[in-house]
C-alpha cells in the first residue's frame, strides 16, 4: 500500500490569488505496486473573490494565464475546467420596511436594492428557512413575506436577502424584531370629540421603547399614542369623520393592525364646542369682558391704596418720632413710601446687608418689576435681585418685604438659599445664593445642551423635594407659580425652587384666592378662582414634567385668555408627549387630573421617581 502524502498547492490567476489559503488533495487507496492506471479523481473548488470589481488582474479579450502551484509534493494533473462567473454590479440592499412583526407572521417586508437585477433570483434567509421573494422591477425591490404561522421564538434576528445566482455571498442583512401582536378589548368612554382622550384596554399593550404604538380612527392615523401600564391613550385625531361609529386599531409597525372595537365620535354642539373650535368672535367677546374685569380689579386695588394711605397719613401725625426709625440702618428720605408696623417689624428682623459689600457684576436676567444680577458679597458668589425704581409703591414694598420674610426661614438642598434684603433706596434688592447654569426654562430651550433622560429624572426629582419641603412646612407653603423659569440649576444638575413673590402661606387647608402666576402652568381651579389646595402647584408641576420631555414651550402661540378660558372651563390640556418613558407619561397625566383630590402629593412623587432609573438608556 502506497501512502502518499497530501499535496498542498494555490491558484493564481494571472497576478490575483484566487485561492486565499492552500488547498489540499489527496491520492487514496493505490495497488501495492504503486502503480496507477486509474487513480485519477475529480476535486472541485468555488471561491466567491473581489465582489463587485471582478479580478483585477483579469485581461478583457487577451490571453490570461492560470497558474497551479504544488506546495509540496507532487500533483498529476489530467486535465483543468476553469468556470469564472461575474456580473455588471453586484445588487445591495439598501433599505427594509417594516423591521418589525408580529410572531404571527404575514408582514410584508419590502426590501429596496441598489443596481437591482430584474433577471436575477432572490430569497430571504431567516432561521426558521427561507423565502422565495417576489420581484418589483418598477420599483426596484422584492418582497418577502414571514410565514405563518412564524413561530419565532427570538425577539430580534436577522432578515437575509441573497441571490441564487450567488448563494454564499449575501447582498445585505438586516435585524428584525418579533413582537406579540397587540389586540384590543373596549375603548372607554365609548363617546368622544376629536381632540379628546380615550383609554384603549386588551392584551400585549405592554410600552416598547424601541417599537412605539400607532393608532388608526376611522381611516385616520395618529401618533399621539402613550402606553400608561398595560393601556393606551390615544387622543381622537382631527379630522375623523363624525356622528357615526369608527373602527379603532392599533399597530405596532404600520401595517399588521390589530383587532378592531368601535368607538362613537361626536360632533359637539355649538354651544359645547372645544376652545379651538369657537369663532374668533367669541374670543374678542371673552377678551372685552376680561379687560373689563382687569379695569375693575385695579380701580378697587387704587382705591383700597389709597385709603390705606390716608390712614397711614393720620397714623403718622400721632406717631413719637422713633416710629420713623431707618428701615435696615439707612433711610429712605423723603420718597420712600410708607409702611405700617407690621411690615417695619418684618423687615428689620432680616439679615442686614451692608451694601458697600456688595458688588454687582453682569445682568443675567431681567422681567417687569426688576433686574437680575450676578454679584459678590463678602467673596461669595450671589444672586442679586434689584427692583426698579419706578416700580417701588407702598402695596409693592409689602409684598416685597412679605417674600423676603417667606425665604428668610427657608433651609432645604432644593430651595433657593436666601441670603439677605436691603431696602436702601434706589438698592432695594434681594441676595440669594448664585445658581451657575441659570434658571431650567433656558436649559431646556438651548439646543445645545444634551439632556439625558437620567438628568431629567433627576431635575424632576429635585423640583418634587423642593416642592414637598414647603408643603409639608406648617403652615405649608403653596408657590402658585411653580414653572421652568422659577426653577434654576447649578453646575451639578441640582435644581432648586425660587421666586415666592405669588407664594401663599396656607392657613386653612384650602383657600380662595385671585387667579395668580402664568396662565399656560397655573392649574384650572385657579384659572376659575375657585378654592384650591397645595394640589395646585402639582398640576403645575405636571406642566413642568411636559416641558422637560418636550423642550418646547406650554400652549406656544396660544394667547393667555384662551389658554384660562381652555384650561380653566374646557378642561383643555396639551398633548401627549410622543417619545418619552411611560412612566413620566404616567405621571404627566396623574399630575393633571381635574380633581385635585386625584393628584398625587409630592411626597408620593418623590417616591415614584427614586424607583425609576433611567441611567442606562
Amino acid at each position: 500500500m502506497c501512502d502518499f502524502p497530501a499535496t498542498q498547492f494555490n491558484i493564481i490567476f494571472q497576478s490575483d490569488p484566487i485561492s486565499v489559503s492552500p488547498l489540499v488533495t489527496r491520492f487514496q487507496d493505490f495497488p501495492q505496486d504503486c502503480s496507477c492506471p486509474v487513480c485519477a479523481q475529480n476535486a472541485t473548488y468555488t471561491t466567491f473573490l473581489y465582489p463587485g470589481v471582478g479580478i483585477p488582474s483579469y485581461l478583457y479579450g487577451q490571453q490570461n494565464r492560470f497558474y497551479i502551484i504544488p506546495l509540496n509534493g507532487s500533483l498529476c494533473l489530467n486535465a483543468i475546467e476553469l468556470r469564472l462567473y461575474y456580473m455588471p454590479k453586484l445588487p445591495m440592499m439598501t433599505r427594509m420596511t417594516p423591521d418589525s412583526g408580529p410572531r404571527e407572521g404575514g408582514t410584508v417586508v419590502s426590501i429596496a436594492l441598489d443596481n437591482f437585477d430584474p433577471t436575477g433570483h432572490y430569497r430571504c434567509r431567516l432561521p426558521l428557512g427561507e423565502i422565495v421573494a417576489v420581484k418589483v422591477p418598477s420599483e426596484s425591490r422584492i418582497e418577502c413575506t414571514t410565514p405563518n404561522p412564524c413561530a419565532i421564538s427570538e425577539s430580534r434576528f436577522t432578515f437575509e436577502v441573497y441571490m441564487t445566482e450567488n448563494p454564499l455571498l449575501p447582498i445585505g442583512s438586516k435585524l428584525f424584531t418579533a413582537y406579540n401582536q397587540p389586540w384590543l378589548a373596549q375603548v372607554t368612554p365609548t363617546k368622544a370629540y376629536a381632540g379628546e382622550n380615550v383609554t384603549l384596554t386588551g392584551g400585549n399593550l405592554a410600552p416598547r421603547m424601541d417599537l412605539p404604538f400607532l393608532c388608526r380612527v376611522g381611516s385616520v392615523e395618529t401618533s399621539q399614542v402613550s402606553a400608561v401600564g398595560n393601556s393606551l391613550m390615544v387622543t381622537v385625531p382631527q379630522g375623523t369623520m363624525t356622528n357615526q361609529d369608527v373602527r379603532v386599531q392599533v399597530s405596532m409597525n404600520g401595517q399588521n393592525w390589530s383587532n378592531a372595537t368601535t368607538l362613537f365620535v361626536g360632533l359637539p354642539p355649538s354651544v359645547t364646542k372645544k376652545w379651538y373650535e369657537m369663532p374668533t368672535i367669541l374670543y374678542i367677546i371673552l377678551g372685552g369682558i376680561a379687560g373689563i374685569l382687569l379695569c375693575l380689579v385695579i380701580v378697587i386695588l387704587s382705591y383700597r391704596a389709597c385709603r390705606r394711605k390716608s390712614v397711614g397719613s393720620k397714623r403718622s401725625s400721632s406717631r413719637a418720632s422713633s416710629d420713623t426709625e431707618p428701615l435696615l440702618g439707612s433711610s429712605f428720605g423723603p420718597r420712600t413710601p410708607s409702611l405700617n408696623k407690621t411690615d417695619l417689624k418684618t423687615i428689620n428682623e432680616f439679615e442686614k446687608i451692608d451694601i458697600s459689600k456688595l458688588k454687582l457684576g453682569k445682568r443675567i436676567g431681567k422681567g417687569s418689576f426688576g433686574e437680575v444680577y450676578v454679584g459678590s458679597y463678602l467673596g461669595t458668589e450671589v444672586a442679586v435681585k434689584k427692583i426698579l425704581a419706578n416700580k417701588i409703591s407702598p402695596e409693592f414694598l409689602q409684598e416685597f418685604a412679605r417674600e423676603a420674610a417667606l425665604m428668610r426661614d427657608l433651609r432645604h438642598p432644593n430651595v433657593v438659599q436666601f441670603i439677605g434684603a436691603t431696602m436702601d433706596e434706589p438698592d432695594i434688592c434681594i441676595i440669594t445664593e448664585y445658581m451657575s447654569k441659570g434658571s431650567l426654562y433656558h436649559l431646556l430651550h438651548d439646543p445645545k445642551v444634551a439632556i439625558s433622560w437620567e438628568i431629567v429624572r433627576k431635575i424632576a426629582l429635585d423640583a418634587a423635594k423642593g416642592m414637598a419641603y414647603l408643603h409639608l412646612r406648617t403652615p405649608a407653603i403653596i408657590h402658585r407659580d411653580l414653572k421652568s423659569h422659577n426653577l434654576l440649576v447649578d453646575d451639578s444638575w441640582k435644581v432648586k425652587v425660587c421666586d415666592f413673590g405669588l407664594s401663599k402661606i396656607a392657613v386653612d387647608q384650602q383657600a380662595t384666592m385671585t387667579a395668580c402666576g402664568t396662565p399656560c402652568w397655573t392649574a384650572p381651579e385657579i384659572l376659575r378662582n375657585a378654592r384650591y389646595t397645595t394640589k395646585a402647584d402639582v398640576f403645575s408641576y405636571g406642566i413642568v414634567l411636559w416641558e422637560l420631555v418636550t423642550r418646547e414651550e406650554p400652549f406656544s402661540g396660544m394667547p393667555a385668555f384662551q389658554v384660562i378660558f381652555a384650561v380653566g372651563t374646557k378642561g383643555a390640556r396639551l398633548p401627549l408627549p410622543q417619545v418619552c418613558p411611560p412612566e413620566l407619561i404616567k405621571l404627566i397625566v396623574s399630575c393633571w387630573q381635574e380633581d385635585p383630590a386625584l393628584r398625587p402629593p409630592f411626597s408620593d412623587i418623590i417616591t415614584y421617581l427614586e424607583r425609576l432609573n433611567f441611567a442606562t438608556d
